[in-house]
């Protein structure tokens, strides 16, 4: 009885770990765009909606397309992301989230410094 005890408790104590959402992936949740100019053809938005799940654009000739992707926390300020479709299909783009609030989000990534606002 006291190992079956122990056992629920472990099963119990992990799983209220993993359905912890951090500050900053609370503060990460919702819609944002560009909000400056940048080069490379890095993306211009994301929509974070939580639980690992990210939806970015991207373009098929001049149509526009939306993919989702998985975004996943290496540190506290450090996120890397891996789209499902389009021209990031299959490349993690890894960045240092230098800023967030409630209204910016500022990513840096290898090259430069990606600036995105709020719309959602």
């Amino acid at each position: 009885m006291p190992g079956r005890l122990i056992k629920i408790c472990l099963i119990v104590i992990v799983f209220m770990l993993v359905a912890c959402e951090s500050d900053t992936e609370k503060k990460l949740k919702g819609k944002w765009m560009l909000a400056n100019t940048i080069t490379g053809g890095s993306p211009t938005s994301y929509w974070f909606q939580g639980n690992g799940k990210v939806v970015g654009p991207w373009h098929e000739g001049k149509a526009p397309k939306k993919s989702g992707g998985r975004v996943e926390f290496i540190t506290p300020t450090h996120i890397k992301i891996e789209m499902q479709k389009g021209s990031y299909e299959g490349v993690p783009l890894f960045f240092e989230i230098t800023k967030l609030n409630d209204k910016q989000l500022f990513l840096q990534g290898s090259i430069q410094e990606i600036r995105m606002r709020r719309v959602e």
